[in-house]
């Protein structure tokens, strides 16, 4: 269709002007008929539509059953499943189903990540805190691991596909490499080797309700892996990522308050993991989570940083010393009073 129909306060609108990402590249549209002279028809299909102001770019070679998305209508972000949720389609309809609806099942181009948290410090509850107060709430910035340091990497911000659709009737869903081929020159911008762009995501927002203890605050987060719950444990944040090899993982900085039994808080800022790339080798149409454990060996600061930077790959170092009592030692005795007392 040339407009999509929404709904506002349960009334059927189009969209408007300025809605232009949705909008087609064509003035006008039209029906197409079957052809009943034919054996068979082929529909190929993508989505969402890609307007390139006047354009798509977008192209079917029917020799080749090749569908070529041109680089940088594919984009990753955060959230909006009808800007970065792409998919494609194939259909083979014979003869003889001629005349009736065309069922098109969509598969997906990108990737979806999500991450979530659960604590493990005993005598502590956990609430995750902004890595920088109204600014970023977590950062994942893109890296890699070179002789032992961490370094940035590149990941695809934008992208173009070329998708080969197979036989025996060039109607084949596949995500294989070699039928899904990616190309972009659109990365996670490097300001300086130390940083650059990186993925936002929102925190978790914890348990709703405080429990009998100091440390069972409010909006705490879970204490066992088998106790995460989406609501409360899970960013809110979807990403959704251009499919990548194993090349390039992700440093994820992250701050959380500590509140102990006994009353006391400790904020570490900066908190830092490093996702190797063979943990980040997205495939089209899959769901990667990423469940992280707070523990007593966390990297970060419980001082006051001079700097936080998201786009950092660096991990940072151990965060957390225990209070140890050692080397204990009793003063000396003091000088000996002796008196004489007789038992009669």
């Amino acid at each position: 269709a040339e407009y999509t129909l929404s709904t506002n306060n349960g009334e059927e609108k189009y969209y408007t002007t300025g809605q232009t990402f949705y909008m087609s590249n064509n003035a006008n549209q039209y029906l197409r008929y079957w052809d009943h002279s034919s054996t068979s028809t082929n529909f190929y299909a993508y989505a969402p539509y890609y307007n390139h102001g006047g354009n798509t770019g977008v192209t079917f070679d029917n020799t080749t059953k090749k569908l070529n998305i041109p680089d940088g209508a594919i984009k990753a972000g955060i959230d909006d499943a009808t800007q970065f949720e792409a998919m494609y389609a194939g259909k083979y309809v014979v003869q003889g189903e001629y005349d009736k609806d065309v069922a098109l099942e969509f598969k997906r181009l990108v990737s979806k990540i999500r991450i979530a948290f659960w604590e493990d410090i005993a005598g502590y509850g956990v609430t995750m805190e902004d890595l920088q107060n109204g600014i970023v709430e977590i950062s994942a910035a893109p890296a890699k691991e070179e002789s032992s340091t961490h370094k940035r990497a590149e990941i695809l911000k934008q992208a173009g596909v070329t998708i080969t659709f197979t036989s025996p009737n060039y109607d084949a869903i596949t995500t294989a490499s070699s039928d899904i081929a990616f190309s972009g020159t659109t990365y996670y911008t490097n300001d300086s080797e130390t940083d650059g762009d990186f993925i936002s995501f929102k925190k978790p927002a914890g348990q709703t309700t405080s429990g009998s203890g100091y440390d069972q605050p409010a909006n705490r987060i879970a204490t066992t892996k088998e106790s995460i719950n989406e609501a409360t444990d899970y960013s809110s944040t979807v990403y959704y990522g251009i499919p990548k090899d194993g090349n390039a993982g992700l440093t994820f900085h992250v701050s959380f308050k500590l509140h102990s039994t006994t009353g006391e808080t400790i904020l570490v800022q900066d908190a830092t993991v490093f996702v190797p790339g063979t943990k980040c080798q997205w495939e089209a149409n899959k769901q990667y989570t990423y469940i992280f454990r707070i523990t007593k060996k966390t990297t970060g600061t419980t001082g006051t940083p001079t700097t936080i930077t998201p786009g950092s790959p660096v991990v940072n170092t151990q965060a957390l010393y225990p209070i140890v009592f050692d080397g204990c030692t009793v003063e000396e005795w003091g000088t000996e009073t002796k008196s004489d007392h007789d038992i009669n």
